[in-house]
């Protein structure tokens, strides 16, 4: 199950890593270009639609590595065991709280679709694509999560000291 997690947290932070060079390389040759009074069209809805993927992509990965901000002074305190029971709540709440946001950006996601919803910018891009992005980095986040609840619980159950603190 770690492997899998680990390939889930690996594809997350690919797609991340894309977006991030994106973003860079569109915000550079805006940048780039402005004394020449040249710029491309839609370079900025592409940077903020990036940007959503980049988010969304990226929470599997930064759940996977706990690179999110968290107090544990009251956790530290507990055994190993009751820690990793902690955890595995933590990833089981965090795991439906993102059951639920899919579920409200697949229903905008059909809603744009249906409407036929565009960017407002010149190109009026269809707003069903950063969408879809943010449903499938959700659906990826939502599932890396239940894994990894999977993995905590296990471990709780067998009695083993798994510990994401003590990495």
């Amino acid at each position: 199950m770690s492997r899998l997690i680990t390939q889930l947290s690996r594809l997350s932070e690919g797609v991340s890593a894309v977006c991030c060079v994106l973003i860079l390389l569109a915000t550079a040759s805006g940048f780039i270009l402005r004394p020449f009074n040249l710029q491309f069209l839609g370079v900025d809805d592409a940077g903020g639609f990036l940007m959503a993927w980049l988010l969304f992509f990226g929470l599997a990965q930064v759940s996977n590595n706990q690179l999110h901000i968290r107090a544990t002074f009251l956790t530290d305190l507990f055994p190993v065991r009751w820690r990793t029971l902690c955890y595995a709540a933590s990833h089981v709440l965090f795991a439906l709280f993102l059951a639920v946001l899919t579920w409200l950006a697949a229903g905008l996601f059909l809603a744009s679709a249906a409407e036929n919803s565009r960017s407002a910018d010149m190109l009026r891009i269809p707003l069903v694509y950063p969408q879809a992005g943010m449903v499938a980095g959700l659906v990826l986040a939502t599932v890396a999560e239940l894994l990894m609840a999977a993995r905590s619980l296990g471990a709780v159950r067998r009695g083993d000291s798994f510990d994401v603190w003590e990495r």
